[in-house]
């Protein structure tokens, strides 16, 4: 099957929507949202206010978007994930590489994220099914309680991780997230690993 060739028109207006998206992650590292505005977002990317509304409805519009972006960035992440036997060792490898994501991120963005957008926290999100679907084989072979089931294993280990990425802004990155979420859920894990 043939890919259709994008007009200069069509390859323009990519470039100029991930230019928006881009100053917008900029903006949001160096400062909290509420004190971006789209004259500021336009300006830095070179376009008029009727461009970037041409894009997009509102600053909002443009941050979920964003936020669309890095959760799917994410999502490919965690699917290239290697499996594991273990279905421990999977959990632990699935959270350290989300702490890993979110500590590439700047705190302001991360902040945000976890203050204001319900994001990977509200189902469905294709990360959190993704979790679902190891602790469902997990406890199929048997290596995981039955006490509760797949999902509210899932919204359980959730609540922790999303615990410990709030801590780690709170605490304004002082640590290393991706040490202390293995050392957490491997702890976490103890009560319901058979």
């Amino acid at each position: 099957m043939e890919k259709t060739k994008l007009t200069k028109r069509q390859e323009q207006a990519i470039q100029t929507k991930n230019k928006l998206y881009s100053v917008m992650l900029e903006l949001m590292k160096e400062k909290q949202f509420v004190n971006i505005s789209v004259e500021e977002i336009s300006k830095k990317a070179g376009v008029s206010v009727g461009t970037f509304y041409h894009y997009f409805k509102s600053k909002e519009d443009i941050q979920l978007k964003l936020f669309e972006q890095m959760e799917r960035k994410l999502f490919l992440s965690l699917q290239d994930l290697e499996e594991k036997e273990d279905t421990r060792e999977e959990i632990l490898s699935f959270f350290t590489q989300l702490a890993k994501f979110n500590s590439q991120l700047d705190l302001h963005v991360n902040h945000f994220t976890y203050m204001k957008m319900e994001g990977l926290t509200q189902p469905p999100s294709p990360i959190r099914n993704q979790l679902q679907t190891i602790i469902e084989k997990g406890q199929k072979k048997k290596e995981l309680v039955n006490t509760m089931n797949a999902e509210e294993m899932t919204n359980y280990l959730f609540i922790m991780a999303i615990g410990i990425i709030f801590d780690w802004c709170i605490h304004n990155g002082d640590y290393s997230v991706e040490s202390v979420m293995h050392n957490y859920m491997n702890q976490m894990l103890n009560s319901i690993v058979q």
